[in-house]
């Protein structure tokens, strides 16, 4: 879980900087912010996907238990 906050507080973080200089930056750094929060988010996705299995693997072994 420490991941996802990590994965989180850096989008949010970039999502600020977004915010706070959207009108003083250059488009190019915007770009390049923004390219940044999809990474991030691609980790997360990464994450929450190896999570499913996790969790599809213990209802499987549960499920298994039962019988």
């Amino acid at each position: 879980m420490v991941e996802i906050t990590e994965v989180l507080d850096e989008a949010r973080d970039l999502a600020e900087k977004i915010k706070k200089y959207r009108k003083e930056a250059e488009s190019e750094i915007i770009a390049c912010w923004v390219y940044d929060v999809l990474l991030s988010m691609e980790k997360l996705a990464k994450i929450v996907e190896e999570l499913q299995d996790r969790v599809d693997l213990l209802e499987e072994e549960i499920e298994g238990k039962k019988f």
